[in-house]
């Protein structure tokens, strides 16, 4: 049995398309999100950096941007989204953040009219650390447009799932997920079961907090994609790739 562990509409679209490839699906949602209410448009003078689709949804839904604003996306997905909606004036485009920053650091400037100060990162109350670190030293202002809270504990029935050996393996996002799991593994005295689990991450710094916490089946995608990371699972497996 296959665990995800993110947030329920982002978790249905994924159980559906692992259920299609036969595969048995348990799902433990382990944040929600709440958004924060900005009242006014904001300029058009400045750069917006969104790093996550949920950052990219909530300007769609709730039109809180002009479609003059100039945007640095991290990731495809996110950047999809805005096109899609009509947001097309879009500066640069990373497949992560390591490759966003190596950009802002070498690129930017040089290929454009603007400065680091016009550069706005929105992003939530749980982000990015180290990037935000990053974006610091360089002059970047962050602006958090949502917050995130993490559950305390389990659902009993991932706990019995875990106990009983029933979980093959388990699909992570993000850092802070993987972080939350080992804190939630340790509190519910699940380390030696989950250290069964096969995890299979989006990235291979993800992949690293399993390993460090010492569970040594931790692997991750070629690329920071859902669809690679099902290609991971799915040749771990055994199966044989196919589209979706």
């Amino acid at each position: 049995m296959i665990l995800i562990t993110r947030p329920k509409e982002e978790s249905r679209l994924l159980r559906d398309k692992l259920e299609i490839l036969g595969m048995d699906v348990a799902t433990d949602i382990l944040s929600r999100f709440r958004i924060r209410k900005n009242k006014k448009k904001w300029t058009t003078k400045k750069i917006f950096l969104i790093s996550s689709p949920r950052a990219a949804n909530i300007f769609i839904n709730k039109k809180i941007l002009n479609f003059q604003n100039a945007f640095l996306i991290i990731g495809k997905k996110s950047e999809n989204k805005l096109t899609k909606a009509g947001y097309k004036n879009i500066i640069h485009t990373s497949i992560n953040s390591e490759k966003m920053y190596h950009y802002l650091k070498n690129k930017f400037r040089n290929q454009t009219a603007y400065n680091f100060n016009n550069i706005v990162y929105l992003t939530s109350t749980v982000g990015n650390q180290n990037f935000q670190i990053k974006l610091d030293k360089i002059g970047i202002q962050k602006k958090i447009i949502y917050e995130t809270f993490y559950k305390k504990n389990l659902n009993k029935k991932t706990i019995t799932l875990i106990k009983e050996n029933k979980i093959s393996a388990c699909l992570v996002f993000s850092k802070n997920n993987a972080n939350h799991l080992v804190e939630l593994f340790n509190k519910h005295k699940l380390k030696k079961p989950a250290e069964k689990i096969i995890f299979i991450s989006m990235s291979e710094d993800i992949s690293k907090i399993f390993k460090k916490s010492g569970f040594k089946f931790s692997h991750h995608s070629k690329k920071p994609t859902q669809q690679d990371l099902i290609n991971k699972l799915l040749k771990i497996k055994g199966v044989v790739k196919v589209p979706l």
